[in-house]
């Protein structure tokens, strides 16, 4: 039981140490290239902001997660998050792509759509998936069904996380509360189900957070924001936890 709390614990410390490090690092990258949000009608900083800041804490989780494997496998490996971890890689790693152009340069809309809708494919055919109740018939496992639902629940929830990203802190506080949320329901219903990408997240998006918080020096950008959208999408499917996280993000929508 001790060694079930203190793995999860150095992980959380180590990945937010990690995107404390990098984050400083990543912001004068991203205002070097050229990746900032200046000032205008449209936006509410009324300074320029670097944005991509979401690239540290992308680094930050797979290196903890790189961590988690070579220092305590078997936390790992018992995770149901780690069969789907290739396909979770490829799919970041488009989205990782796409995100960082978009920041840099600008991207059309439907050119980020299809990217989102490939790295949903992906993780759709590697296991993740939208599963209607059993209890309504045959037709649920039918993937005329599943798959429209997985592609449509990843959009969904992909380009929530875009659309808020500006704001200082809101995208990236509100991760850490659906993360949270989502683990304090499986430690009451399935204990068995715990996932050590649960603090690995919100450890660095904690340690992102510090200068995310009003006033922001760095926002997430696209290049997080669809990482952030992909994360807690996939955890969610595969905890089977769809409806604790739709209650975790409409609970902080009503109480902002």
């Amino acid at each position: 039981m001790l060694e079930n709390l203190i793995i999860p614990s150095a992980l959380f410390v180590i990945s937010g140490v990690l995107a404390l490090i990098l984050t400083p690092l990543v912001r004068a990258l991203m205002t070097r290239l050229g990746a900032v949000d200046q000032p205008d009608a449209r936006r509410v900083n009324r300074v320029p902001i670097p944005r991509g800041g979401g690239l540290a804490v992308i680094v930050s989780f797979f290196a903890t997660l790189t961590v988690a494997y070579c220092v305590w496998p078997t936390a790992l490996l018992e995770s149901p998050f780690y069969t789907l971890l290739p396909w979770f890689a490829s799919a970041a790693g488009i989205l990782l792509i796409t995100g960082l152009l978009d920041d840099l340069r600008g991207l059309p809309a439907l050119v980020k759509l299809l990217a989102q809708i490939v790295a949903a494919g992906l993780l759709c055919y590697g296991g993740a998936r939208f599963l209607l109740p059993a209890t309504w018939g045959a037709w649920t496992a039918s993937p005329w069904v599943y798959v429209p639902l997985t592609l449509a629940w990843y959009i969904g929830v992909i380009n929530a996380f875009n659309l808020i990203d500006g704001l200082d802190g809101l995208s990236s506080g509100l991760a850490i509360i659906a993360t949270a949320g989502l683990a304090g329901v499986l430690l009451v219903v399935s204990p068995g189900m715990i996932l050590v990408v649960c603090p690995i997240l919100v450890g660095a998006l904690l340690g992102f957070l510090r200068y995310n918080y009003h006033p922001a020096t760095v926002f997430m950008g696209d290049t997080g924001s669809l990482f952030l959208g992909l994360t807690l999408g996939t955890l969610s499917l595969v905890t089977r936890r769809e409806d604790a996280f739709v209650l975790t993000m409409g609970y902080v929508k009503v109480t902002e």
